[in-house]
């Protein structure tokens, strides 16, 4: 969802006058919703009709969203032509995002281009930052802290649980003026456990589990450096501006090249056997 805000961003800066919703889930909903510059939001399967839409982008290029689309009298569909079921859309672009060539914004960009002869020529140049937040709530911890979300969804491959362990110990004993605050949510619960049963008597581990979006920017907005996986919360920490590391998978299907943040504030490294806590700890220090 994030990668699909820069190109809805440049929209509005290039044609001020058109209003852009989104079409979203439940879950991120009260984050788009928090984005100053959407006009509104629609979910998954609600009718359409009563919006008088003119034109739908189909960035998702799914066969139940291309259909749900086509039915909804919308008078130009946009879409990827490279679907078997490209005769849904009225207009069309070639878009091979599996080669992971360009980043996932810019794939987007591609087919937002479609809605306007202006927009042609114009390269994807707006990224997301803290200023486009409408509500990020307050944060306050007694020292600096450093962020590490381990990461437990499906589209996390992960860092070893050791190698967070072991990572946390390295920036504890070399940031003793610092906290170290491991971030999630319910997907994190088992890893913390594990990693706060093995970290108990370091006094400068913490763990936040923010309830909402505009809780999460806060802890985010106020961090000294990250540490995170191919989540969302990493493509938020860069557009709060925080210095630090992705980490990210050497698989095509996830290739940094496309899925990192747009305009990444952070470092890119490759997750691998070799990549030791150490080498990670030191890489971090340089990036701060």
């Amino acid at each position: 969802m994030v990668l699909a805000l820069h190109g809805a961003k440049q929209i509005k800066r290039s044609l001020p006058g058109v209003q852009v919703y989104m079409h979203v889930s439940d879950y991120t909903r009260p984050l788009v919703e928090n984005i100053k510059f959407i006009d509104g939001c629609v979910r998954f399967k609600e009718d359409l009709k009563p919006y008088n839409f003119d034109v739908v982008i189909d960035l998702m290029a799914k066969f139940d969203t291309a259909r749900h689309y086509a039915a909804q009298g919308i008078r130009r569909k946009i879409g990827n032509s490279a679907r078997w079921f490209s005769f849904l859309y009225d207009e069309r672009t070639l878009v091979r995002r599996s080669y992971a060539r360009i980043n996932e914004a810019e794939y987007n960009w591609r087919l937002l281009q479609l809605i306007d002869p202006k927009l042609k020529a114009l390269k994807l140049e707006e990224s997301l930052n803290g200023e486009d937040f409408k509500v990020i709530a307050p944060y306050h911890r007694a020292r600096p802290y450093l962020i590490l979300m381990p990461g437990a969804t499906v589209s996390a491959v992960p860092f070893p649980e050791k190698s967070w362990i072991k990572l946390a110990q390295e920036l504890a004993e070399q940031n003793q003026d610092k906290d170290i605050v491991f971030v999630g949510g319910p997907a994190e619960e088992n890893i913390f456990n594990k990693i706060r049963s093995a970290l108990s008597g370091t006094s400068n581990i913490a763990f936040e589990k923010p309830i909402g979006f505009d809780n999460l920017l806060g802890v985010l907005k106020q961090a000294a450096g990250y540490v995170g996986p191919s989540t969302g919360v990493t493509h938020l920490a860069s557009a709060m501006g925080l210095k630090g590391i992705g980490l990210y998978p050497a698989v095509q299907s996830m290739h940094p090249r496309r899925w990192q943040p747009f305009k990444s504030t952070l470092r890119i490294k490759t997750i691998s056997p070799e990549l030791s806590a150490k080498e990670l700890s030191l890489d971090l220090k340089a990036e701060l």
